[in-house]
């Protein structure tokens, strides 16, 4: 079953991104926090939606260490998406450059992440 993490530390967006992500067909978990400990859980995902953007911004290399390097294969490596409030260009490009996938600026356009959502589980299931 396709794996779908959502971190957040605000519980009204969890919850929202959560009831609203059920109609995927997929098998949701919830964070509250990132942290080192989340890598391993993480890595087992196919998406990853973060509301939490400061660990690809600050050299961390979230990104890398989430898909396990350079090694890991298009398919065996989660894809991510950062939802901000942050819309300037230099914080998107930083993002983008440090690995996310898509970079949605909040609010967000609920039914267009969920078509995007809904793409890329069609995508792995027919790859």
């Amino acid at each position: 079953m396709y794996k779908i993490a959502i971190i957040s530390p605000d519980p009204f967006l969890r919850e929202l991104l959560c009831n609203s992500f059920a109609l995927t067909e997929a098998e949701i978990s919830t964070f509250e926090r990132w942290s080192d400990s989340l890598l391993v859980p993480l890595s087992r995902c196919n998406l990853v939606v973060s509301l939490i953007g400061y660990p690809f911004l600050n050299g961390y290399d979230a990104a890398l260490r989430l898909r396990g390097g350079d090694e890991a294969t298009e398919n065996e490596r989660p894809r991510i998406y950062v939802l901000s409030w942050l819309h300037d260009e230099q914080n998107v490009v930083s993002m983008l450059e440090s690995g996310v996938d898509q970079y949605f600026t909040l609010p967000v356009n609920i039914p267009r992440l969920c078509g995007k959502i809904a793409a890329q589980i069609g995508e792995w299931r027919n790859g």
